[in-house]
């Protein structure tokens, strides 16, 4: 894949979760992906993360993700990305809140056989849990 196709990938991927497809992730990440995300343990598989996003999903029903800034080298894309939602739903032991929330972060995505092979990550969700544990 060359560089414009790998971002194509990747933006197919915030598509996916935007419209809570999760199917289509298995066309997006390689079975054996990993998810190194800083201040949390690594996401092993699609499966895995598909129900990391899952969760999420079901926690924020209006999450949406906006790519703020790509840009790639090789079989590497870089994504720095903001998104917003509501918690209306419970995530995992914080009960919902129905406060409206934004988180931003960075991805560094390997892509390898068309697909996201690797994910280093760097955002800010521990800080926005927190506020959901204290707000509850």
């Amino acid at each position: 894949m060359n560089v414009e196709e790998c971002k194509q990938l990747v933006e197919s991927y915030h598509d996916a979760t935007n419209r809570g497809d999760l199917d289509a992730l298995d066309r997006i990440f390689s079975k054996d992906f990993i998810n190194e995300a800083a201040g949390f343990d690594p996401v092993r598989g699609c499966e895995d993360m598909k129900i990391l996003i899952r969760e999420l999903l079901e926690a924020f029903p209006d999450w949406h993700v906006t790519a703020e800034d790509m840009f790639g080298e090789g079989n590497k894309v870089v994504v720095r990305w903001r998104m917003t939602g509501t918690h209306k739903n419970a995530y995992r032991d914080i009960p919902a809140t129905n406060l409206k929330v934004h988180a931003e972060g960075i991805h560094i995505d390997h892509i390898e056989n068309g697909k996201i092979a690797k994910r280093w990550a760097c955002n800010n969700f521990s800080e926005l849990f927190a506020k959901l544990r204290a707000h509850s």
